[in-house]
């Protein structure tokens, strides 16, 4: 019991007509606000996260997006786990980057992401390629020794500087997956 019920358990024992008129005050409007006010408060600050969440979504969708994460081709589970996920301090590259490898989150193929035009590959190649992958898109960066082929001589040095294995696996002319480098 409360404080105040006991109060009135005490008087009722020494006059109980003066418990009946004290007891009336129990439902009075100020002791009902009072009561309220804690609910009002967590609803409050519920609020305030809830605006900060919604004016960082833009922000966040843009890093994703220059990143080079394929949003448009989320799944909805990966969309909401994305929108819920708590981010400590500036959102980097490497904080983008370990969440795309924790979630396996899909990427923009490299030509969609510059938007360039592969010339010298036939449109009928890139439809076979999509058809080999039963009509989905990679799910993580892939690196063809094709395409590492078509790379500057410094960008070739400054992968095979940050990926050694990965760049060895590509010269051997394998698929190198789950690295994004631009």
């Amino acid at each position: 019991m409360g404080k105040y019920e006991d109060l009135i358990e005490r008087l009722r024992d020494v006059d109980e007509d003066l418990a009946e008129e004290f007891e009336a005050f129990k439902g009075s409007s100020l002791r009902q606000k009072a009561e309220r006010t804690e609910a009002l408060e967590k609803e409050s600050a519920d609020l305030k996260l809830r605006i900060t969440e919604l004016e960082e979504a833009p922000k966040r969708e843009k890093a994703f997006k220059e990143y080079g994460v394929d949003l448009e081709g989320l799944k909805p589970a990966e969309k909401e786990k994305l929108a819920e996920l708590k981010i400590e301090g500036e959102l980097t590259a490497e904080k983008i980057g370990e969440i795309v490898q924790k979630y396996d989150l899909p990427m923009l193929e490299a030509n969609e992401d510059s938007g360039e035009e592969d010339s010298d590959e036939p449109p009928a190649a890139k439809i076979a390629e999509v058809a080999s992958r039963g009509g989905q898109r990679s799910s993580s960066p892939v690196i063809t020794p094709k395409q590492a082929a078509e790379w500057s001589t410094e960008k070739w040095m400054r992968f095979e500087e940050a990926h050694p294995r990965e760049a060895e696996a590509v010269s051997r002319g394998e698929k190198v997956v789950g690295i994004s480098f631009t």
